[in-house]
């Protein structure tokens, strides 16, 4: 998997290993998830497949059926639909773990799949996530370039995910591990 090396390259990292090491060690608390989402129930209604969320994990990739139904929330709060793709491509979502290992400089994508269209949509997800043990905090090198302002406490992936379960799906999952210099900002 060569996209963790890519993304810690991109954001000049000297450690282009800083994400490749969390997502292969054997211990990783990476899967694999298959959706099924029935078609919509009459012709121009419209029902919630899968409600607003950001993935926890560090990033997703999806590829999907060619059926639309994937819509991201854009910095206005507008909901803008994904464009069914019938090419082989893939769609990555940077994930709430990502968001604060960059100190927030790359931001989870808020997502939900909406039921729209005459067909099944069926969609297969890798979850790339580090171990249960592994402690997560914003990167020194990106730290660095705020001045030292943290903008999240360090945390263990275990810690995120028994918070996170306590929370409705929509909910700022990573608010709770928020420094208070971030929460001001």
């Amino acid at each position: 998997m060569h996209s963790p090396r890519l993304m810690a390259e991109g954001l000049g990292l000297d450690d282009h290993a800083a994400f490749a090491r969390l997502v292969q060690a054997s211990d990783s608390d990476s899967m694999l998830r298959v959706n099924h989402y029935p078609p919509r129930p009459e012709p121009g209604q419209v029902a919630t497949g899968f409600g607003e969320h950001t993935d926890p994990q560090i990033v997703s990739v999806l590829r999907s059926n060619a059926t639309s139904g994937l819509e991201i929330c854009l910095r206005d709060g507008t909901w803008a639909a994904v464009p069914a793709d019938d090419a082989a491509s893939f769609f990555v979502n940077a994930g709430d773990a990502l968001q604060a290992l960059t100190n927030g400089r790359v931001r989870s994508v808020r997502h939900r799949v909406m039921v729209s269209s005459a067909r099944p949509r069926v969609s297969v997800v890798f979850f790339a996530g580090p171990p249960l043990r592994e402690r997560l905090a914003p990167l020194p090198g990106l730290v660095d370039r705020e001045g030292g302002r943290r903008r999240y406490r360090d945390f263990t992936w275990r810690e995120y995910k028994t918070s996170a379960f306590r929370t409705k799906l929509a909910e700022n999952r990573l608010g709770y591990f928020e420094t208070t210099a971030a929460a001001t900002s």
